[in-house]
């Protein structure tokens, strides 16, 4: 009965992670070695030809990108000293540094172990590749400055527009008032008329334009 539970565990663990398609590792920090596997993999996107593999953890460090290193150092140095219980970090890294390639990956990272004084003595964690996510994050970032700067423009062009359109069409009502008035002669009267001709066929311009 133990056996067959045991085996109905793995298959619930191994369709879990098919589906996922997560890495599973642990750290041993008496060894300094980290364990993974890239069998659940669904893209196989480290282009490795195998499916676990041991490393130190010095070079799991070197494989993360170092623009991100430090702050992962961080992050489970507060892990180490339980500052927290818990690590979920979003970071860049390879699966190789003799020639790497960069994927974005999520991990989440908990104490598996702990010796004799409580000390951790293993970390166990879990990574997904998230390119497809981090990609669709920065053309949100593109879409949204995009609209701003469309945003931006419309009030600018409305902006020139009314002052543009107010120009000729104060002439227009300022002179039209002025004709009203009683007094004007002919020569002025003329002059007034040209003006808000003049006017009107620059705001009929603008309009069309």
């Amino acid at each position: 009965e133990h056996q067959l539970l045991l085996e109905r565990l793995n298959r619930k663990y191994d369709l879990v992670l098919n589906a996922t398609g997560l890495i599973p590792w642990t750290w041993d920090l008496r060894k300094h070695a980290v364990e993974y596997s890239i069998t659940y993999v669904q893209d196989k996107a480290s282009g490795e030809n195998f499916d676990q593999k041991v490393i130190s953890e010095e070079n799991g460090y070197l494989r993360v990108h170092p623009d991100d290193r430090e702050r992962i150092r961080k992050s489970y140095d507060d892990l180490l000293e339980g500052r927290v219980a818990v690590v979920k970090e979003e970071y860049r890294a390879c699966f190789s540094i003799e020639d790497p390639v960069y994927f974005w990956f999520e991990s989440f990272v908990i104490v598996g172990e702990r010796d004799e004084a409580g000390r951790p003595a293993m970390f166990v964690g879990g990574s997904l590749i998230i390119n497809d996510r981090k990609k669709l994050e920065e053309d949100l970032v593109k879409a949204k400055e995009q609209a701003e700067i469309s945003n931006h423009l419309k009030s600018a062009f409305l902006a020139n527009m009314s002052h543009e359109i107010r120009t000729p069409l104060n002439s227009i009502v300022g002179f039209s008032d002025v004709l009203a008035v009683e007094g004007s002669t002919e020569e002025e009267r003329q002059s007034y008329f040209q003006i808000i001709k003049t006017n009107s066929d620059l705001l009929l311009r603008l309009i069309n334009d």
